[in-house]
């Protein structure tokens, strides 16, 4: 009898020790892209680091050193890299959309391909940057040193460039479509064949910039300096140059059609071939 009920008594624990085994939440399982989302990496040391490939998408990098790092085709989408250090780090094809970039240091930066769409690089340093087909439409670049940027082919459609410096840039082919670049300087730069429709270009410097064939059509030059600028086979149409410096610009077989040239000083502008330049509309 007494076998049966220590028997009995077994029986009954193990159906409990079950139960509150059952009755146990399991543990959270995170993957390694969860976790490290969670990750505070402020000020980390990672220069000269093989990071190809990895994820960091909305991890904060604040202040974070990455001098030279190589982040080809890494997602940093939605991370925090203010005040970071980039310069000569490699990010090919790197997704760094939405990515929160103030004050973060790019010089020398390799961005070729890279998806910077909608990224917030206020003040940040992008200079003798490499950017060929990256795409930076979107992108709020107020205040941006993009001087001798290399970005041929790149996006920008969209972006905010205000009081930005592009001097020096290569930006041919670029798509400079519904920018606004109030006040950027572009000292220089190199503009052939790029598209700026419909951009807000007001007080704009482009002294000694290079526009040929580019696409100007209903842009906003409104006091712009375009002194001694390239502007042969450029497309005006509709454009705004109301007050705008063209003294010594080269507007040969430039479309003026439909522009509007009030108060615009043309002083040793060579104008040979250009179509619509002087109507009654803009003496």
């Amino acid at each position: 009898m007494a076998r049966t009920e220590q028997n009995g008594f077994h029986r009954r624990n193990s159906k409990r020790s079950a139960g509150d085994r059952s009755a146990r939440p399991e543990r959270e399982h995170r993957s390694p892209e969860t976790a490290i989302r969670t990750l505070n990496m402020q000020g980390a040391q990672l220069a000269g680091a093989d990071l190809q490939g990895e994820h960091f998408a909305g991890v904060d990098l604040c202040g974070a050193n990455l001098k030279g790092a190589n982040l080809s085709g890494a997602c940093l989408a939605g991370a925090i890299m203010a005040d970071a250090n980039l310069e000569e780090a490699t990010l090919k094809s790197a997704d760094l959309s939405g990515t929160c970039l103030h004050r973060a240091c790019l010089r020398d930066t390799d961005l070729t391909l890279a998806n910077v769409q909608n990224s917030d690089l206020y003040r940040a340093n992008l200079s003798q940057a490499i950017a060929t087909g990256a795409n930076f439409a979107g992108a709020i670049l107020q205040e941006t040193d993009l001087s001798e940027l290399n970005a041929i082919g790149t996006s920008f459609s969209g972006a905010d460039l205000r009081q930005a410096d592009l001097s020096w840039a290569r930006l041919q082919r670029a798509d400079l479509s519904n920018v606004i670049a109030i006040a950027a300087i572009a000292y220089q730069a190199d503009l052939s064949r790029a598209t700026v429709f419909e951009a807000e270009l007001i007080g704009i410097d482009l002294h000694g910039a290079n526009l040929q064939r580019a696409k100007l059509a209903q842009a906003h030059l409104l006091r712009a300096s375009l002194f001694a600028t390239n502007l042969q086979n450029a497309d005006l149409f509709a454009a705004d140059l109301t007050g705008a410096d063209l003294r010594r610009a080269n507007c040969s077989t430039a479309n003026f059609e439909r522009a509007i040239l009030t108060d615009a000083r043309l002083l040793h502008a060579t104008t040979v071939g250009a179509i619509g330049l002087f109507t009654a509309e803009d003496i």
